[in-house]
């Protein structure tokens, strides 16, 4: 479905922007997206010599800022309201959370996640304002571009570093590109959703094989990562999409084995890199061991081993159960923000959050937390549920996968991606925007699509 319509109908507004408006709205777009995958990334990780920036603020308190005072600039420019109020329980939810920090009994974690928690509502409140403003259609759109082309270069950039000449994959040499955006975790769901957004917006043709070719990367990326949560999301997603996509029956079937075709193409690299026409193989026979092998033994190791064989948790059941006696003994206001602490039993390591938004939001924000968390998710899935098949997209998918990575990893800051996600999903699919003109209600179009972006 295209975007280009006419403007009395689109709440994407009228098409005689200024060039400073097109900037305006390329720049929010692309600073939103950045924001869901820069994490926690400061600028003194650089490690510059003679050179100290532990002083300068985070790279995402700095972007969030900017897309503030963008916010304030359209506001002032474009007054506009929506009748779209699932930014209300968001708001009042990070809101208590922040009231929370109050009696936490460790006033230094509670600083810094008030900071966490502060600058996730206001990036949040401006991405709503943003897209009331700028358009619905319009800002989503270029928004789940941007958002799917820094997801490629997040693919390119682990390739770069990936050293397939190293005998071990997953070894001290490769490690590195799974801590790209915050940890294996992190960055197994973002390969994830890479692959899922690719299929999805699969074209006919001679692209079909190209998209297929470049989701079968992020998919062995995701096996490589080791990270099981983020396999979990890859099936999830991937079923529903094979389920929802109209192709025919026997692509639909034929994609799961062809998105290893990447994988088994690095194996045929490596065999000819280990056996080169001169004869002189820099890898020692005994020592070698092909891409496909390796990914295997992770799989072995991981899904097998730590999963079905001897089944090993990650220590989410200590975790939960942590946050659970937290709650209880804590049932109304929890015990403030940061306050939720679990050492393992080897006294080795201190971990701050319980890996899962709900038992963070009851440990730390008690009945209160729980109940308006509980309001965020019930009015979501009241209409997303019927919707889904209609609806499934980019938005859908990222949703759905997000949300599956929120119960298993990470804290409420982390929880962005979701929560970002699924206020896109609300403004695309249950708002009636308002005509600042007229006062008439508009009507919203149709499932968002990102190769009919509005034309700039």
């Amino acid at each position: 479905m295209s975007f280009v319509t006419n403007p009395a109908t689109n709440p994407s507004g009228p098409t005689d922007d200024t060039l400073f408006d097109l900037g305006i709205r390329h720049i929010a777009a692309f600073g939103s997206a950045c924001i869901l995958l820069v994490g926690r990334w400061s600028f003194d990780r650089l490690n510059l010599q003679n050179l100290d920036l532990s002083w300068v603020p985070s790279l995402r308190a700095l972007g969030i800022v900017f897309l503030a005072l963008l916010t304030l600039h359209c506001v002032a420019k474009k007054p506009r309201i929506s009748r779209n109020s699932y930014i209300i329980p968001l708001v009042a939810f990070l809101g208590w959370m922040m009231v929370t920090a109050l009696w936490s009994p460790q006033p230094e974690a509670a600083n810094e996640k008030l900071a966490d928690v502060a600058l996730l509502g206001i990036f949040l409140v401006s991405f709503h304002q943003l897209a009331i403003r700028i358009g619905t259609d319009r800002f989503l759109a270029l928004f789940a571009r941007y958002f799917l082309l820094l997801l490629g270069l997040l693919t390119a950039s682990a390739l770069f570093h990936l050293n397939l000449a190293d005998t071990h994959i997953v070894g001290p040499v490769n490690r590195k590109i799974f801590v790209l955006g915050s940890g294996p975790n992190v960055f197994g769901r973002n390969m994830a959703l890479l692959t899922i957004f690719l299929l999805i917006q699969m074209k006919r043709g001679w692209l079909t094989p190209v998209s297929i070719g470049v989701a079968g990367i992020s998919t062995f990326l995701v096996l490589l990562s080791g990270s099981r949560g983020a396999l979990l999301e890859l099936i999830i997603g991937l079923l529903f999409t094979l389920v929802f996509i109209k192709r025919s029956v026997w692509l639909r079937i034929a994609i799961p084995p062809l998105l290893l075709i990447p994988l088994a193409l690095t194996d045929v690299y490596q065999s000819l890199m280990w056996n080169p026409p001169d004869g002189t193989a820099e890898v020692e026979e005994s020592t070698r061991e092909s891409l496909w092998g390796q990914t295997l033994d992770v799989l072995d190791n991981r899904v097998m081993h730590h999963t079905v064989k001897n089944f090993h948790d990650s220590s989410r059941t200590d975790l939960f159960a942590t946050a659970l006696q937290m709650g209880m003994g804590n049932p109304i206001g929890g015990v403030g923000l940061g306050g939720y602490q679990w050492e393992n039993p080897a006294k080795t390591v201190v971990l701050h959050y319980p890996h899962n938004l709900v038992a963070e939001a009851w440990a730390e924000g008690g009945g209160i937390g729980l109940i308006l968390l509980l309001v965020i998710g019930i009015r979501f899935a009241w209409r997303f549920l019927p919707t889904i098949r209609s609806t499934w997209g980019l938005l859908s998918a990222g949703v759905l996968v997000s949300g599956i990575f929120s119960m298993l990893s990470g804290d409420i800051y982390d929880s962005r991606v979701l929560l970002c996600l699924a206020l896109a999903w609300m403004l695309k699919h249950d708002s009636i925007p308002i005509s600042p003109v007229a006062g008439r209600p508009q009507p919203n179009s149709g499932e968002l699509s990102l190769p009919f972006a509005p034309r700039s």
